[in-house]
């Protein structure tokens, strides 16, 4: 989910890897767990970014089956180089 909502932000990973040479790495989540999901339930993630700064970028995401919310997320991406440094 995270990987569509930034290729939908225009942030298409792999090209950005090789043209820029810039990774987004998780740095931290923080997970709420609500109720539990089941083998073969159909899953919708919704992603939204919350705040963005000069090597980071951090997303809210809810996990839900039909309108029943599951878990609720908060992800913070790192920026960095082929050698894993802030950029």
């Amino acid at each position: 989910a995270r990987t569509e909502a930034l290729r939908a932000a225009g942030l298409e990973q792999r090209r950005l890897s090789e043209r820029e040479g810039l990774l987004f790495v998780v740095r931290s989540v923080r997970a709420d767990y609500l109720r539990p999901a089941r083998l073969d339930d159909r899953l919708t993630i919704t992603t939204r970014l919350t705040d963005s700064g000069r090597a980071s970028l951090t997303l809210a995401q809810h996990i839900l089956r039909g309108g029943e919310r599951l878990a609720e997320l908060e992800v913070r991406l790192a920026a960095v180089d082929s050698a894993l440094r802030p950029r």
